[in-house]
């Protein structure tokens, strides 16, 4: 298949382009200033810009796109929503041109915001915050194009993996790392299904190839709380963490993914250990914390 990748130099669209190109025609969309990653075709675009795109004819689309400003509110707040709902706008326009067989669009479980405790794909939504805002805004817009084609929507929880920055569990090892404390709410912290950046390249690849259309929660196959999750990076890194607790009530992150069972063995996805393993002996985590 020929397929249209956004967010292809980023963390999580670095590793679907890893996959997909292996097996497909990628064409990655990349701002000027970005390189193209190995095995695809450089599509330059600027998906914050207003006006047409020069897009290629494609099979399928693959959104993995997100702006990186969407803490910045609400200084940046036109900027989060010209990519993460406008350019979702753009690319469905040219899916239907294209008649595509699949679009995949990747969400995140920020949409449940601010009810945490009820994480099915079907429980009403109402977020506040930014991201969970625009990525509820995207899947909206979707919907009337799931008539014309076939839409999947992958929800991911607590993504992490080598080359990731600035999110939560790189923050961790790099706090662990650092002999930072790391602040617990209750007695363990949150509880959570920490999710490998491979395990969702995979999700991708089997949503566009058998043309997927619902909505999947995408989590990993492990719950476990903060403070065990950080001991197990402490144990990756040879280093004992620093913990400090909060009056804050810890959140239990219950991620159901019956149906995404359905589709794709969860069995198989990478357990907290190996996912680790790999992601603290990463060179460009251990490059940046030398500089």
């Amino acid at each position: 298949m020929r397929i249209l990748l956004t967010g292809a130099s980023g963390f999580i669209g670095g590793a679907v382009a890893r996959l997909l190109s292996a097996g497909h025609e990628v064409f990655a969309t990349v701002r000027p200033d970005s390189a193209s990653p190995p095995n695809c075709t450089p599509v330059i675009c600027d998906l914050s810009a207003e006006g047409e795109w020069d897009l290629p004819q494609v099979d399928a689309i693959v959104h993995a796109a997100q702006s990186r400003h969407y803490k910045e509110f609400p200084e940046r707040a036109a900027e989060v929503f010209a990519v993460n709902v406008g350019s979702t706008q753009k690319l469905l326009d040219h899916a239907a041109r294209c008649k595509v067989k699949s679009f995949c669009l990747l969400s995140s479980v920020s949409v449940y915001e601010p009810d945490y405790l009820q994480l099915d794909e079907r429980a009403s939504l109402a977020p506040t915050s930014l991201n969970g805002a625009t990525k509820f805004a995207a899947e909206l817009i979707a919907a009337p194009f799931k008539s014309i084609f076939p839409i999947s929507i992958l929800r991911l929880a607590f993504p992490y993996g080598p080359g990731q920055v600035q999110r939560m569990i790189s923050g961790l090892i790099e706090r662990v790392r650092a002999g930072e404390p790391v602040e617990l709410a209750g007695a363990d912290g949150l509880h959570f299904a920490p999710l490998y950046v491979d395990d969702i390249a995979a999700c991708v690849q089997k949503a566009i190839e058998e043309g997927w259309s619902d909505v999947f929660n995408v989590a990993g196959p492990q719950a476990l709380s903060l403070r065990d999750f950080t001991l197990l990076i402490g144990r990756e890194l040879g280093r004992q963490p620093v913990f400090k607790q909060s009056l804050q009530p810890a959140l239990d992150f219950n991620v159901p993914l019956d149906r995404l069972a359905a589709k794709i063995d969860v069995s198989r996805f990478t357990v907290p250990e190996a996912g680790l393993g790999r992601t603290v002996r990463a060179p460009s985590l251990q490059r940046r914390s030398i500089a």
